[in-house]
């Protein structure tokens, strides 16, 4: 099976079925977010499924109906960057952004590419949130790293910092192709998927990114870029948040936040969009 097949048949089969509440997560703990800058908020976690943050998570996701059916067409979504700090205390600088930069809120996304759940995530309710409220400008979503399932996890999330570097200014939606390759490969192979030799050789089938610059990438700036990434985890963390798939939805305008966490359906984050617009 090919990955062009294989990205057909993920589009095609979300329709059916929705993650359950649940999450790769490093503690068994229900957490509230914390803004800074006197932001307030309010919690919507969901349970959290368990996974040892030193080893690939091995619980599979809880399946549950969605009471709204999702599209299988495609979704390529627009990426940009940008550069700043929001009054969440995000550091918008390194990150793709899906979305226009004038929308009215921001959705911050933490994830880690070896979660099942997160793949959940992006098969079954991304798509309809990129074509509902990110294409209403209502919603952008920052994409941060997350990685809580150990070393190889880690290097996922720098790798992906390496493509959207080379990527941001000429092809910016280039980042997408390669972002969407790996949650796909994930459920596809067996045995060690996500080592940095592997994702290399992902990395070369996805039209539009250079493995040798990414690799190169990998071995000059690493260092940086995982204390980068670390921080972002921390504010995360300083969120309340404590596993993947992540959520905080930021009102600049009223200066409050609004955490989701694990694989909630589409239904929840309409919800919590709704209420802070409408």
């Amino acid at each position: 099976m090919t990955r062009k097949t294989r990205r057909a048949l993920l589009q095609g089969g979300v329709a059916a079925t929705i993650a359950g509440l649940a999450g790769c997560s490093t503690s068994d703990s229900q957490s509230t977010a914390t803004p800074q800058s006197g932001a307030s908020a309010s919690t919507d976690a969901g349970t959290a499924g368990q996974s040892t943050p030193t080893g690939e998570a091995t619980d599979q996701p809880t399946q549950t109906q969605e009471s709204t059916p999702i599209s299988s067409d495609p979704v390529s979504p627009s990426l940009h960057t940008a550069s700043g700090t929001t009054g969440f205390d995000v550091d918008l600088a390194g990150n793709p952004i899906v979305g226009s930069p004038d929308a009215a809120l921001d959705l911050y996304y933490w994830s880690d590419y070896l979660c099942p759940f997160c793949k959940k995530f992006e098969e079954r309710t991304f798509p309809k949130l990129v074509r509902t409220h990110v294409a209403d400008e209502r919603v952008r979503v920052v994409l941060l790293q997350f990685p809580n399932i150990g070393e190889n996890s880690m290097t996922a999330s720098v790798m992906s910092r390496c493509v959207w570097r080379q990527v941001r200014e000429d092809s910016p939606d280039a980042f997408w192709n390669w972002h969407s390759t790996v949650f796909e490969e994930q459920g596809f192979t067996q045995g060690d998927w996500s080592n940095r030799s592997n994702l290399l050789d992902l990395t070369e089938s996805v039209e539009g990114v250079d493995a040798s610059a990414v690799d190169s990438c990998l071995s000059e700036n690493r260092e940086t870029l995982v204390s980068d990434i670390e921080a972002e985890r921390q504010r995360g963390k300083q969120a309340g948040l404590d596993g993947t798939p992540s959520f905080v939805l930021y009102d600049p305008d009223s200066n409050t936040a609004a955490d989701l966490q694990g694989a909630q359906p589409y239904s929840r984050f309409d919800s919590k969009i709704r209420s802070l617009t409408e």
